[in-house]
């Protein structure tokens, strides 16, 4: 991800008043207007390694109510349990 040219490896909500650029990596090139557009949903993958680690005492608070609401929904998406 990048903001105004620099590399970002977290945007939070509210953080992304000048845009977000972001890196769909693929098989494919998808460009914007023909293969994606504003309407579409992006899911960023998670895995269950990765929500135990969210879950660790050391990494727990780093985690808002707000994000785990939204990791619950990445779940059922990615068929998680």
């Amino acid at each position: 991800m990048e903001q105004n040219h620099k590399a970002l490896d977290i945007v939070k909500k509210g953080q992304s008043g000048a845009g977000v650029a972001i890196k769909i990596e693929g098989a494919t090139q998808q460009l914007f207007g023909r293969h994606i557009d504003e309407n579409d949903l992006l899911y960023s993958y998670i895995t269950r390694h990765s929500i135990d680690t969210l879950k660790t005492e050391a990494m727990r608070a780093e985690v808002s109510k707000e994000e785990w609401a939204l990791i619950v929904k990445l779940k059922a998406v990615f068929s998680l349990s």
